[in-house]
């Protein structure tokens, strides 16, 4: 298990905590897909904002990126 810091971001102006958890790297990545997908589902109006899901590790490198809806 690592230490996994996660951001709604679209990696330029916008940064938002989405929480710290303990996961392994698989549910770190599974956690990120379903996050965004969630979000997405509970808030349209951001559908093509160009924002995503980031997985930080411990150290602060991006580790994952899940966009929340379809990469133009």
């Amino acid at each position: 298990m690592e230490h996994y810091s996660f951001s709604v971001t679209d990696l330029t102006d916008f940064d938002s905590s989405a929480g710290s958890f303990q996961l392994t790297e698989d549910e770190a990545s599974q956690f990120g897909k379903d996050y965004a997908a969630k979000l997405l589902d509970a808030q349209p109006e951001i559908r093509n904002q160009g924002l995503c899901v980031v997985a930080f590790d411990q150290s602060g490198h991006a580790r994952f990126i899940q966009p929340i809806d379809t990469v133009h």
